[in-house]
């Protein structure tokens, strides 16, 4: 490889912290706050979250607030729980399992119920103020193993169909590419407008993705219910979400080779990302006592609003070794703010009661993801325009399905569940695939004292690139097997004759 005088140009004309293209939003940025899969109370995962026409428990305000008309007392209710988040990543062969523990406060909630004299057709009337954990973020993994395609390859390919070399001297080139260039891992060829990758062709190379994060996204529940001649339950809810995200990812390469003469010995591209925001929605649903046996409910979620603030980091580290030694460029911070609207969703569910022995119970819920969009701040609607129809080309409308079952022996319950919550993603290899829950828990309910506690197992099949565009040899199958066990903790006490 014949180098360029590039030391001097990297000198005197590229300024190297020149920022011209932040952290882009995309389908999986949407994706990311809009699967949310409930880990709130022990009763609801032991059920499998099938809690849209089942009353009484804190959790189902998230999914249908008509339940909440169930409640004759008040209540107060807390739920703790552990989450084991196991990751077997498989990339070109290599398999690297990786474990996280994560332990939150997933729900606390107060209920204020009030009866009414035999006269009223609102038998009782609930509200209710609380927290609902709607998913967890918190996931260390890696992958990686030996390959030839580094990212400078994609590097050098995606800066010659956007203007070359040309683009990086008038200002117009990709701030990754203006990083790359400035730290020796690409160079010039020749006297032409091409850039090439610093390797040689075919280098072997130890290539890996280390992605640590954090955060969750909870919902603050204010909630009205009644319950009306016995028969039917009414409610709404606003619900408050408040997401935050924090993660941060190394790829790094090394030369297989030992060879300190080829012009590559090692690099490293960290990007850090801290997401915060919140927004409002609204929920409204209906619950008919068909018999004393079979209970059937419906309810509508408005689409989210979420206004969101992402803050920016990057770094390139790189020797090349006889080539231009060793450089690291770190970016200036970035601060983006957007907003997400994510998906509207509806509901019908069923239950058929054994008297009081328990009951089964299923949810059906239609998600449309493909609704949800992204805005900026700002008046730049063509490019937002561009990036919703990128999302719409990325993602669909998707069906959940949840199913649950209680059997009651004097004080004590036990409980199962299945849960399947199907894949917004359009593509087969997807970041977000689908996810499958098995549940299982036991209750004791005493008159002014409860306790449940709940097992869930958590299957979902991931593809994830080694870094953002797909090229050969460079995606790794994510297999996430996770366990989450929960613990509530809830009082009762004497209703209100009114509020």
């Amino acid at each position: 490889m014949q180098l360029s005088i590039k030391k001097i140009f990297l000198a005197t004309t590229i300024i190297s912290t020149i920022n011209l293209n932040v952290q882009a939003q995309n389908s999986a940025d949407v994706l990311r706050f809009s699967i949310l899969t409930q880990t709130s109370t022990a009763r609801a995962q032991s059920l499998g979250g099938a809690m849209g026409s089942i009353g009484a428990d804190f959790a189902g305000l998230t999914v249908n607030p008509a339940t909440l008309g169930r409640y004759t007392k008040n209540e107060f209710t807390f739920t703790l729980g552990n989450k084991q988040l196991a990751t077997n990543a498989n990339f070109a062969g290599n398999k690297i399992n990786t474990a996280t523990s994560r332990t939150s406060l997933d729900n606390v909630g107060l209920v204020f119920a009030a009866r009414k004299n035999e006269k009223s057709k609102w038998r009782t009337s609930s509200i209710a103020l609380g927290m609902n954990t709607l998913q967890n973020f918190g996931r260390n993994y890696t992958f990686g193993g030996n390959n030839t395609n580094s990212i400078t390859n994609y590097w050098a390919a995606y800066a010659n169909a956007n203007g070359g070399f040309s683009s990086l001297v008038n200002g117009t080139g990709n701030s990754e590419i203006i990083k790359a260039f400035n730290t020796g891992l690409l160079d010039t060829v020749g006297g032409t407008n091409n850039l090439q990758s610093i390797m040689p062709n075919g280098l072997s190379i130890a290539q890996s993705k280390i992605t640590k994060q954090k955060g969750y996204a909870k919902e603050i529940e204010i909630a009205i219910a009644g319950n009306r001649l016995d028969k039917c339950l009414y409610g709404i809810s606003f619900g408050i979400p408040m997401v935050s995200y924090t993660a941060t990812t190394d790829i790094t390469e090394t030369d297989n080779t030992g060879n300190t003469s080829n012009y590559f010995q090692n690099l490293s591209r960290k990007d850090y990302v801290r997401t915060n925001g919140g927004g409002i929605n609204v929920k409204a649903g209906v619950v008919f006592m068909v018999s004393d046996f079979v209970r059937i409910g419906g309810s509508l979620t408005s689409p989210t609003s979420l206004s969101l603030t992402d803050v920016y980091q990057t770094s390139l580290y790189a020797n090349t070794e006889n080539a231009f030694g060793v450089a690291q460029i770190n970016s200036d911070t970035i601060i983006s703010e957007y907003s997400i609207t994510t998906p509207a969703k509806a509901l019908v569910s069923g239950s058929y009661l054994f008297g009081k022995n328990g009951f089964v119970t299923a949810d059906a819920e239609w998600v449309n993801y493909k609704g949800a969009k992204i805005g900026f701040a700002g008046d730049d609607a063509e490019y937002a325009k561009q990036v919703n129809n990128g999302i719409r080309q990325d993602i669909k409308a998707a069906v959940n399905l949840r199913i649950g079952a209680e059997y009651r022996i004097s004080n004590f319950s036990i409980r199962g569940g299945f849960a399947h919550y199907g894949s917004a993603a359009k593509s087969a290899q997807s970041t977000y695939g689908a996810i499958t829950r098995y549940s299982g828990g036991v209750g004791y309910r005493a008159k002014q004292f409860f306790i449940d506690g709940a097992m869930v197992l958590s299957k979902q099949k991931n593809f994830e690139n080694i870094y953002t565009y797909t090229s050969n040899n460079t995606t790794a199958t994510n297999n996430l097997n996770d366990v989450f066990a929960t613990l509530t903790i809830g009082w009762k006490f004497a209703p209100s004759n009114r509020f």
